[in-house]
């Protein structure tokens, strides 16, 4: 008899939980997300250029870009080349 109040007590418990939760579809969860993200590079954006540092990066490497001062890489191993060969 213990258990089964024990169980029903439980059971209450689960169904109040439930009545409290709110079912949201995967795509309006992905869309949620997705928004979410942009928001938080909209905000990165700006920090950066509210930064006077940031902003100085930020024209150096356009002027290096204007000169042809860069160079490119496909993925890590070609990252990790790139910076060793600079530190050498």
């Amino acid at each position: 008899m213990r258990r089964l109040i024990r169980y029903a007590g439980m059971y209450y418990l689960m169904v109040l939980a439930l009545r409290e939760s709110v079912v949201i579809p995967k795509g309006l969860l992905r869309e949620l997300y997705d928004g979410l993200i942009k928001v938080e590079e909209v905000l990165a954006t700006i920090e950066e250029l509210m930064d006077r540092e940031g902003l100085e990066r930020i024209r150096k490497a356009e002027k290096e870009y204007e000169k042809g001062e860069y160079v490119t890489a496909r993925g890590s191993s070609e990252i990790k080349k790139l910076i060793e060969k600079k530190n050498k």
